[in-house]
């Protein structure tokens, strides 16, 4: 039983958007620069496991949410 840093609705946390937003930011960047998109990455990831340290989503959450971002993406 993890108590959340942040508190929020329940039943709010899948997806997270937070994650999808951020990681569709970074595979867009991929596409105008190579380090843009290296850098852009790296951040996604640390907002990605900032959410789940903080309690207010669940792995799975935001292991979808990064499916999520890539099947946007390839559209």
């Amino acid at each position: 039983e993890i108590d959340p840093l942040i508190k929020h609705k329940k039943g709010e946390s899948f997806p997270s958007r937070h994650a999808v937003s951020a990681m569709i930011i970074a595979l867009v960047c991929f596409g105008i620069n190579i380090y843009l998109g290296i850098f852009a990455l790296v951040i996604a990831l640390l907002i990605c496991i900032s959410r789940i340290m903080a309690g207010v989503h669940y792995i799975s959450d935001v292991f979808v949410s990064i499916i999520i971002a890539f099947m946007i993406y390839m559209i």
